[in-house]
């Protein structure tokens, strides 16, 4: 389980925690239903037109930008 002191701001929370579906979703709060999450890249929203195109992480480097 993630656990986020919010008096630090994130500053306690991993590289690799920040971006998994469970920190979306249970964390942040973020509803499948707007986004796709998925572990290993950010959230996409859902019924955007054009390209969207995931970011990909690995390691501590966000791959994409």
């Amino acid at each position: 389980m993630i656990c986020v002191d919010n008096k630090l701001d994130g500053e306690d929370m991993s590289f690799k925690d920040a971006l998994t579906a469970i920190f979306w979703k249970k964390v942040m709060g973020w509803e499948e239903s707007i986004w796709d999450i998925a572990d290993n890249r950010l959230p996409i929203l859902r019924n955007v037109g054009g390209v969207q195109e995931p970011v990909m992480v690995t390691d501590n480097e966000i791959v994409g930008f």
